[in-house]
C-alpha cells in the first residue's frame, strides 16, 4: 500500500513539475521582454517593476528552501506545489494579464494564446483547491511556526522593558516615585532610547511632510464650511447658532483654539489637523505594540508616510483627526479586553468586570456610540461603528459558554446591538448607508489596483502577499491574543461593508477609515515576511536586510507627492477640488457695486466669506447638480437692472456651464464674458 502511495506522490510531483515548467518558461520570457521593451507610462523604473512583479516566484522558492531545511519538522515536497500554486492562483493571472495586455501588438503569438491563457488558469485553480484540501495541517504548522516567533519576539521585549524599568527605578528612585512624571520616565526608559529616538525622527518627519507648503493649495469646498464655522464662533457667534453643525467638536472648535494661538489664517486652520494626525502615532504605536515592537514601529513609519495620510492631514476636514480617535478608541477597547476575566461568568464576575477602571473603558466606548447617534450623526464618525460587531465577536472568546447564566450576556449584547442599530437607522433615514445591489469594486482598487494614495503605489503583488501572511498569522480563538485578530478581522469588516453597502458616494476619502486597518495589517505582514527571509538567510546584520526590504516596498516620489504639489485643480492623492477662487474674488471686491446682485456658488460664497466678504445687494445660488439650475441665472438677468456672474465648477459637469462662456443677449441686455479669474469665469450684465 505504501508503495502504491509513494509512486501515486511521484507521479503527481512530476505532473506538476511539469505544470510550473510550462508556467514558468513564458512567465520568465515575458519578463524579460518587458526588461527590453519598458512602457513608458509606468511611474517606476522598468527594472524595479520587474523586480517585484516576480517577487511572488522567488518569496515561494524561499519559503521551499526553509521547508527543505524542515523549518516547520514533517514538511513535504508537495507543500511546496500547494504553495506555489496558491501563490500563482491569486498572483500569476494579474502576471499574465499585465504582460499580454502590454504585449499583444508586439507579440501577435500572445492573442493567439489568450483562450488557452484562460483555460491554464482555470486549471490552476483546480488544482489548487486539491492541493490546499490535501495539506491543510501544513498551514496550521506554518501558522504555529509564526505564532511562535511572533510570541517568543514579545515575550523578549517584555524581559527587557522589565530589566531597564528595574534598573531606572534603581539609578533614579526619585524621579521614579515622582506624581504623573515618573511612570512616563520609567515607561520612556524600558522602551529604550534607540525606540525612543526612531519615533521621535518618524514624527518629525511626518510633521515636516504635512507642514510643508501647508498653505500652497488654496481651501476645498468642503474645507470652506469648517473656516467660515470657525471664523464666526472665533468673532463671538454662540455655538447653537454657526452655519455649520457637523463635525463642530471634532474639527470647528480645534481650529478655533488655534486661531486664538497662531491668528485666523488658513495656515493656522490646518495647523491643527497636522498635529492631530500626527498626535495619533502614539495610540497607533501602543496599538501596534501589542502584537511586537517592530510591528509598532513599522506601521509608525508606514502612517507617517503614505500619502494618503499625508494628504487628508493637510486639509480642514474631520478625516485629518480621525485617526487619533478611531485608534484611541481601538487601543481602549484592547486594555478592556485583557482587563475581562477568562471564563467570564456574569453573575459571578460582575464586579470585576465593571471594576472602576473597566468602568472608565465602558464610559469611553459608551459616549463614543452616543456621539455617532446622538452629537453628531451626520458625520462619518459613523464609521467606527464597524469595530464594535468585531470587539464584541472577540470578546465573547472570554465566557464561559458552559454556565448557563451568561446566555443573559448574550441576550444583552444582541439586545443593544439591535437598538443602537436601529436607532443609527432611525436618526439617519437610511441616508447615509445603503445596500448596494452588487459588488463595489471602487474602494477595493483603492488598496489593490495602483492607487497613487498608497506607499506601494505600483507594487499590488507585495501588497497582497504581505496581507495574506498578515491573516494567516492571525489566531481569532486564542484567548490570550486580541491585537492581531482584532486588527485583521476589523480590516476585512471595513473591506467588506465598502464592498457590499454604498456609503453616500464612492469617493476615496470615505475610505481613508479602512487605511487605518491596512497600515497595521501591512506592517505585521513586513515583520512576518523579515523573519521568514531572516530564517533562511541568517544575515548577521539584519538593519540592512530590513533597510533593503522597506526600500523595494516604498515608492519614495509618491510619499512626496502631497507636500510638493502646488497646482490648483483636482488634487492627485485624495482627488478634492482646490479652485484658485483668490483672483476672482479680489477682482469682484474691487468692482462691485452695493446695489449688484451676484450669482455664483455657495463654494464662492463661503470663500467670500472666510475672505472677509462682497458688499453685493443680494447673492443667488447656482446649484450647479440641478437640472433646472440655469433658470436662476437668466431669471436674474432679466428681474436686476444689474449683476455678476461668478461659478466655479470646471468639473466636467452636464450643468457646470449653463451659461456662454462669451458674451450674449438676454432679455434686452448685454451680457458680458469678462474671462477667466484663476479656477473662475465672471460675466456682468447692467442695463443703465
Amino acid at each position: 500500500m505504501e508503495k502504491y502511495k509513494e509512486k501515486i506522490r511521484k507521479s503527481i510531483t512530476a505532473i506538476l513539475i511539469g505544470l510550473v515548467v510550462l508556467l514558468a518558461l513564458p512567465l520568465a520570457y515575458l519578463s524579460l521582454l518587458y526588461l527590453k521593451l519598458p512602457v513608458p507610462y509606468i511611474q517606476v523604473s522598468s527594472l524595479h517593476e520587474w523586480i517585484v512583479l516576480n517577487g511572488e516566484i522567488l518569496l515561494t522558492l524561499l519559503l521551499y528552501k526553509i521547508y527543505t531545511k524542515d523549518g516547520w519538522k514533517a514538511s513535504n515536497t508537495i507543500y511546496f506545489f500547494r504553495d506555489f500554486f496558491i501563490a500563482n492562483c491569486i498572483f500569476a493571472y494579474p502576471f499574465i494579464a499585465f504582460y499580454t495586455s502590454r504585449f499583444q501588438n508586439v507579440v501577435p503569438l500572445l492573442r493567439t494564446l489568450r483562450p488557452y491563457i484562460t483555460l491554464g488558469y482555470k486549471v490552476l485553480l483546480a488544482s489548487t483547491v486539491v492541493l490546499i484540501v490535501y495539506s491543510v495541517p501544513h498551514v496550521n504548522r506554518f501558522r504555529e511556526w509564526l505564532r511562535a516567533n511572533l510570541e517568543m519576539q514579545r515575550m523578549q521585549e517584555e524581559e527587557t522593558h522589565a530589566r531597564r524599568g528595574a534598573r531606572f527605578l534603581e539609578k533614579y528612585p526619585k524621579l521614579a516615585n515622582t506624581p504623573l512624571l515618573g511612570p512616563i520616565a520609567t515607561k520612556i526608559s524600558e522602551e529604550g532610547l534607540a525606540t525612543v529616538i526612531a519615533f521621535l525622527v518618524l514624527a518629525a518627519i511626518g510633521l515636516t511632510l504635512r507642514l510643508w507648503n501647508l498653505d500652497a493649495l488654496p481651501p476645498t469646498a468642503d474645507e470652506t464650511f469648517h473656516l467660515v464655522a470657525a471664523k464666526e464662533i472665533f468673532q463671538g457667534l454662540p455655538l447653537n447658532q454657526t452655519t455649520y453643525q457637523r463635525s463642530l467638536f471634532t474639527v470647528t472648535l480645534p481650529v478655533v483654539l488655534s486661531f486664538k494661538v497662531f491668528g485666523m489664517s488658513l495656515w493656522s486652520a490646518r495647523f491643527v489637523g497636522v498635529f492631530a494626525n500626527i498626535l495619533a502615532l502614539f495610540p497607533l504605536y501602543l496599538l501596534g505594540k501589542k502584537i511586537n515592537k517592530l510591528v509598532a514601529l513599522t506601521a509608525t513609519g508606514l502612517f507617517v508616510l503614505s500619502p494618503w495620510m499625508i494628504s487628508v492631514a493637510r486639509i480642514v476636514r474631520e478625516y485629518a483627526y480621525y485617526a487619533f480617535f478611531f485608534y484611541l478608541i481601538a487601543h481602549v477597547m484592547v486594555k478592556f479586553y485583557e482587563a475581562v476575566p477568562n471564563q467570564l461568568v456574569l453573575t459571578r464576575d460582575y464586579r470585576q468586570l465593571f471594576s472602576w477602571k473597566n468602568s472608565f473603558y465602558i464610559v469611553i466606548l459608551g459616549f463614543t456610540l452616543y456621539y455617532v447617534v446622538g452629537i453628531d450623526p451626520s458625520s462619518t464618525f459613523k464609521l467606527i461603528l464597524i469595530v464594535y460587531p468585531v470587539f464584541g465577536l472577540l470578546l465573547l472568546k472570554k465566557v464561559d459558554w458552559r454556565n448557563p447564566a451568561n446566555i443573559l450576556l448574550i441576550l444583552f449584547l444582541c439586545i443593544a446591538g439591535g437598538v443602537i442599530l436601529g436607532v443609527l437607522l432611525v436618526v439617519t433615514g437610511g441616508k447615509y448607508v445603503k445596500i448596494y445591489k452588487q459588488f463595489n469594486w471602487s474602494f477595493l482598487i483603492l488598496f489593490f489596483d495602483h492607487p497613487p494614495q498608497q506607499w506601494y503605489y505600483n507594487r499590488p503583488l507585495i501588497a497582497a502577499i504581505l496581507l495574506a501572511i498578515a491573516i494567516l498569522a492571525t489566531f481569532i480563538w486564542d484567548k490570550r491574543k486580541f491585537a492581531l485578530p482584532f486588527i485583521s478581522l476589523t480590516y476585512v469588516a471595513s473591506q467588506l461593508s465598502f464592498a457590499l453597502f454604498k456609503i453616500k458616494a464612492n469617493k476615496p476619502r470615505y475610505a481613508i477609515t479602512t487605511e487605518f486597518w491596512h497600515i497595521l495589517v501591512m506592517a505585521v505582514g513586513l515583520v512576518i515576511l523579515f523573519i521568514v527571509i531572516d530564517r533562511y538567510l541568517k544575515i548577521k546584520y539584519k538593519g540592512w536586510l530590513w533597510a533593503g526590504l522597506l526600500l523595494l516596498f516604498w515608492n519614495i516620489p509618491q510619499s512626496l507627492v502631497p507636500s510638493t504639489y502646488s497646482l490648483p485643480g483636482i488634487h492627485p492623492i485624495t482627488y478634492e477640488h482646490h479652485i484658485d477662487i483668490a483672483p476672482a474674488y479680489s477682482y469682484l471686491t474691487t468692482n462691485i457695486n452695493d446695489d449688484d446682485v451676484l450669482v455664483t456658488t455657495t463654494y464662492i460664497d463661503r470663500f467670500s466669506r472666510w475672505s472677509g466678504g462682497l458688499n453685493a445687494k443680494k447673492i443667488i445660488y447656482y446649484t450647479y447638480t440641478e437640472k433646472d439650475a440655469a433658470k436662476d441665472i437668466f431669471d436674474a438677468i432679466e428681474t436686476y437692472a444689474c449683476g455678476w456672474i461668478a461659478l466655479d465648477y470646471q468639473r466636467g459637469s452636464m450643468y457646470s456651464k449653463p451659461v456662454p462662456l462669451e458674451s450674449f443677449i438676454d432679455a434686452g441686455k448685454q451680457v458680458t464674458f469678462l474671462g477667466w479669474y484663476g479656477g473662475v469665469y465672471l460675466l456682468r450684465w447692467c442695463d443703465r
